[in-house]
């Protein structure tokens, strides 16, 4: 089973939310490069046909980022809020971390950490747990 993750912005609402769908494992023809499956409009299809989006969370200011650690648990940062949310394998969306500086561009480490951009900071990150950062480089200027 994979999963699927959409992050919508609403012009409406000048809001974000957060969906998902659980499709099953592709088959090999879906899997190759030879011969992907395209929709009517020759779109490269990932969803379950006839499957629909479930909504997950709404809210958010700005969803720009995700990382995926290596137990499947997917972070995606709300920057105008200033943290990183954590949704874990049941689906279930909590603030990892508080204060997050900004976060931007955010992806997880061949050592397990989730290194981040910190916009208001200036600076790119590694965390170690949610209350654990190291300094990774600092004065960059231009973080997105």
């Amino acid at each position: 089973m994979h999963r699927v993750f959409s992050l919508a912005y609403q012009a409406t609402l000048a809001a974000w939310s957060m969906h998902v769908q659980d499709v099953p494992a592709f088959d090999s023809q879906r899997q190759s490069s030879n011969s992907k499956k395209t929709n009517n409009r020759g779109e490269s299809e990932i969803l379950a046909p006839g499957k629909g989006w479930n909504l997950l969370g709404q809210g958010y200011q700005l969803t720009a980022d995700s990382a995926v650690d290596h137990q499947g648990n997917v972070y995606f940062t709300d920057a105008r809020k200033n943290r990183i949310l954590k949704i874990d394998l049941e689906g279930k969306v909590s603030t990892w971390k508080e204060g997050s500086n900004g976060a931007h561009g955010i992806a997880f480490g061949p050592d397990g950490r989730l290194y981040a951009g910190q916009h208001d900071r200036k600076r790119i990150v590694a965390c170690s747990s949610a209350d654990t950062e190291s300094v990774i480089a600092e004065g960059i200027q231009r973080i997105t």
